[in-house]
């Protein structure tokens, strides 16, 4: 399965689930490390890990995305000097890891990486909100499903969502003609099932909010919500 035949969206894509794929999820801490791929290399990496906070998690969620071999890539603190760990690197990322397929995520999602080289490098990644998916790639001889950002939530159209009464109100009648379409569907499926219904909608980062908002779902009417899955009442 090629990344471009891929529904990022849909948990039933993939034979291996995962708890971020479809919802929202704030970066809570970012930085590169030294890792040997859980003991099975016997050559150490450099990889970018990536913490993330999700209401519906009872834990954070710790990534790891791979960048390179550590022998032409290390992690540093100022982007000069070789460290243990920090918030830029020394040398080049290789081609074809898990750090590119982060990166490209990234800039598809609506994040532009160039912020980082304005100062503070990755760390400028903290507190940001992205909606979560998932692709494959194969590691170690096996296909696994790894999670990347898919929208990035600006701050500033999230602050704006309450009483935009216009967006509230679009956001409302899709979840209702989704509803029409499929009565009963469970939360992870929220985009899937909605989202094509918000194609031409201006502000996208502030109805996606709303779709993830546990409040506005249960205020509707016509729709019963349980936090884990949405019915036509």
């Amino acid at each position: 399965m090629s990344n471009e035949d891929v529904n990022l969206f849909d948990p039933d894509n993939f034979a291996v689930s995962t708890p971020l794929n479809g919802a929202l999820g704030t970066i809570k801490e970012v930085e590169l490390i030294r890792h040997n791929y859980g003991g099975k290399a016997t050559d150490e990496a450099t990889g970018l890990q990536v913490t993330i906070q999700a209401d519906h998690l009872e834990h954070d969620r710790v990534n790891l995305y791979s960048c390179g071999k550590a022998g032409g890539l290390y992690p540093s603190d100022d982007g000069k000097t070789r460290a243990a760990h920090g918030y830029y690197f020394v040398g080049t990322p290789t081609k074809g890891t898990r750090y590119e397929d982060f990166m490209s995520a990234l800039k598809k999602a609506g994040f532009d990486p160039a912020q980082m080289k304005d100062g503070g490098g990755f760390a400028v990644l903290k507190g940001k909100t992205f909606l979560w998916g998932v692709i494959e790639r194969k590691v170690f001889g096996e296909m696994k499903a790894y999670e990347v950002p898919t929208e990035y939530i600006k701050e500033e159209d999230a602050a704006g969502t309450a009483g935009d009464a216009e967006v509230e109100e679009q956001v409302r009648a899709a979840v209702v003609k989704a509803l029409e379409a499929t009565p009963e569907f469970p939360r992870s499926q929220i985009t899937v099932k909605v989202g094509p219904l918000l194609a031409g909608i201006a502000n996208r980062s502030a109805a996606t909010t709303l779709l993830f908002s546990d409040a506005f779902l249960a205020s509707i009417p016509g729709v019963t919500f349980d936090k884990k899955v949405l019915r036509k009442a």
